[in-house]
Formats: C-alpha cells, sequence, structure tokens
C-alpha cells in the first residue's frame, strides 16, 4: 500500500510506502522536509473519547484594574543656537 505525500513548498507529489509513515522525508525538486503522514487506516477518530472542558475550578481572579488615560506627549521646543 502506498501513501500520497505533497510537498508544501514547491507542491510536488509523490508515493511512499507505508512503512514509511510519520517519517522525513527530504523533497527531490527543492530540498524541503516532508512529514509522510500515517496511512488512512491507522487514523483514530480522537472525537469518540472527547469530552468537553468543565469549569474552571478554585479562586475567582480579579478583573484587570481599570487602564489607565495616557497623558499626551509635551512638545520639545528647540531653543536658538548662541554663537
Amino acid at each position: 500500500m502506498t501513501i500520497s505525500v505533497q510537498c508544501d513548498e514547491c507542491f510536488q507529489s509523490y508515493k511512499v510506502r507505508d512503512d514509511r509513515a510519520g517519517q522525513m522525508l527530504k523533497c527531490k525538486s527543492c530540498g524541503a522536509k516532508i512529514r509522510v503522514p500515517a496511512a488512512d487506516n491507522e487514523i483514530e477518530d480522537l472525537n469518540e473519547d472527547y469530552e468537553p472542558p468543565g469549569a474552571l475550578r478554585g479562586k475567582k481572579r480579579n478583573p484587570l484594574p481599570p487602564k489607565r488615560k495616557r497623558r499626551p506627549k509635551k512638545e520639545s521646543v528647540s531653543l536658538p543656537e548662541i554663537s
């Protein structure tokens, strides 16, 4: 069985043996590294065991303090040179 892989840099397509699943390959066209994904039949459904996280427990955090108003920057005054 083969696994289809495509380079993310130059979009060159490859077909590799399934024993290369999970390995890194070098693209023959551009030299970029390509990760070979797992074979389609080895991918498990992670949604089966998913449970949404519950409410956070523990101390309630204080809200952030109010933002301070920034003062406008003072313009610098240039003085004439004394000679």
